[in-house]
């Protein structure tokens, strides 16, 4: 009973959201270069989530019980109803061989008449995300 309302509050959700898309952005990002293949991550259009590719559009696995990478918040009950949008045209960010962010992204996460917002640089693949309740520094790890 006190885990649903726990992540029912938009504060708690919206933060979990964030944080786990700031985790799956660095890992696109140290698989690229540890692979020596580019990846990307392609955020749906529809808003529900992303999935990390290879360049060459095999799925990403991933790291924590297999399968492919992606993450489709209406099948997960912590984070059902948060929706992405990507503030661009372009709804992919792009990972070389080398680790290096070759697009910038920002990104809009709402739920619950809340949002925060990730911005990731291009080049070093840097974020920060605004709006977060605790303070976040990225380590670039």
């Amino acid at each position: 009973v006190a885990i649903p309302g726990f992540f029912g509050r938009p504060e708690v959700t919206l933060d979990s959201a964030a944080m786990l898309l700031a985790n799956d952005l660095r890992f696109a990002q140290n698989e690229a270069a540890l692979s020596e293949q580019g990846t990307r991550v392609v955020f749906s259009e529809t808003g529900d989530g992303y999935e990390i590719l290879y360049s060459d559009g095999v799925a990403v696995s991933n790291p924590v019980g297999g399968g492919s990478l992606v993450r489709q918040y209406s099948r997960d009950a912590i984070f059902r109803g948060v929706r992405t949008t990507v503030e661009g045209e372009e709804t992919t960010v792009r990972f070389d061989e080398s680790g290096f962010a070759l697009d910038r992204l920002a990104v809009r996460l709402d739920y619950g008449g809340e949002s925060r917002r990730l911005y990731l640089t291009r080049g070093s693949g840097m974020m920060e995300i605004d709006g977060l309740i605790r303070e976040w520094r990225d380590d670039g790890l």
